[in-house]
């Protein structure tokens, strides 16, 4: 997986609300964990929660599409 970075917007692989990442917080014995914000229609507040990087995808409108040039060597 491309490395996420502050600003990217994700969602977990499960399904989640869209959320942003805010940066790599920590590293667990399982991996590098991501803080992650989003809104919380139901409480009207932010919320805020460190994730394992491989729970996280990129949400589809977030990933960029490929060169011209690459599509035509595939």
């Amino acid at each position: 997986m491309k490395k996420l970075k502050t600003g990217d917007t994700v969602e977990l692989k499960s399904g989640s609300p869209k959320m942003t990442v805010r940066n790599y917080s920590s590293k667990s014995s399982k991996g590098k964990m991501v803080s992650c914000q989003w809104y919380d229609y139901n409480s009207y507040e932010f919320k805020k929660c460190d994730f394992l990087e491989g729970q996280l995808q990129l949400k589809e409108s977030e990933m960029p599409e490929a060169p011209e040039a690459e599509k035509e060597m595939v």
